[in-house]
C-alpha cells in the first residue's frame, strides 16, 4: 500500500475498522478511538490476536463535530454521548470514507448531514476548520465527525505510535495477514483474529467469517 503515512493510515482504518470511544478535555486534546485497525501491534502472549485499537488524539483542537446522516434513521439523536460513554455499539468506518486534509470529502460529508453539532470552537463549515494543520472527516455507521487540531499523535496498547512508524506497521500487519490464512485450519492455526477474518483471500468463501466482534477491552482516559 505505497502512500504517505496519513493516507496509509486512513486506509488502514477504513478497510475493517470501526469508531468505538471518544472523550475530550476541551479544549486541550479531542481522542478518537478505533478498533480492527490494520497496523501491526505485538500480541501480549500467543494465544491471543495482535491488538487492533488505535487511539488518534488531537492536541489543541480548534473543532470538533459530530453530524448525522439524513438517513440513519435508526441512530439515538444522542449518540455522541452514548458513544462516549460505550453504551453504543462501534460505527463501522466508511470505506475509503476517511480522510485527512481532504477539503472535497470534509464538504461531502456535510452535505450528506440531515444534523450536525459542534462540540467545541469553530463550526464544520468554517474555513478555520480546514486552514487547521491538521483536520480530519470520517463516516462511521450513520454518524460522521470532522475534528480539526494544532497537531496529531497515535497510541497504541503498547504507548505512543510515531507517524513514521506507520508504513512499516501496515507492511507487517499485511505479512500478519498472510501467515494467518495460510495456517488457517491447521494444526498451526494462529488464534482467531476478527480484524484479519474481515478481509479474506478471493478463494476463501465470505461463509466462513466469524459473527461474534472483537472485545472490547476497559477504561481508558485522555492523558
Amino acid at each position: 500500500m505505497p502512500g504517505p503515512p496519513l493516507a496509509i493510515l486512513s486506509a488502514a482504518i477504513s478497510d475493517s475498522g470501526a469508531w468505538r470511544w471518544w472523550a475530550a478535555e476541551f479544549p486541550a486534546t479531542v481522542q478518537i478511538e478505533f478498533d480492527g485497525v490494520q497496523l501491526w501491534q505485538p500480541p501480549p502472549s500467543s494465544r491471543v490476536p495482535p491488538p487492533s485499537a488505535i487511539a488518534l488524539r488531537f492536541h489543541n483542537a480548534r473543532s470538533l463535530n459530530f453530524l448525522t446522516r439524513r438517513d440513519a434513521w435508526t441512530l439515538p439523536e444522542d449518540w455522541p454521548r452514548r458513544l462516549g460513554e460505550e453504551r453504543l455499539p462501534p460505527l463501522p468506518v466508511w470505506h475509503t470514507g476517511f480522510r485527512f486534509n481532504d477539503r472535497t470529502w470534509l464538504a461531502t460529508i456535510l452535505r450528506e448531514a440531515g444534523h450536525v453539532v459542534t462540540r467545541l470552537g469553530e463550526r464544520a463549515e468554517s474555513p478555520a476548520v480546514t486552514a487547521a494543520p491538521v483536520f480530519l472527516a470520517f463516516g462511521a455507521g450513520g454518524a460522521a465527525c470532522i475534528v480539526a487540531a494544532e497537531s496529531l499523535s497515535l497510541h497504541s496498547w503498547h504507548g505512543e505510535l510515531r507517524l513514521d512508524e506507520v508504513p512499516d506497521r501496515e507492511a507487517r500487519w499485511r505479512a500478519y495477514w498472510r501467515e494467518y490464512w495460510q495456517k488457517r485450519g491447521t494444526k498451526e492455526a494462529l488464534p482467531p483474529d476478527p480484524t484479519a477474518e474481515k478481509q479474506i483471500p478471493s478463494a476463501e468463501p465470505a461463509s466462513r467469517l466469524p459473527a461474534a466482534p472483537p472485545r472490547r477491552p476497559g477504561s481508558r482516559s485522555v492523558e
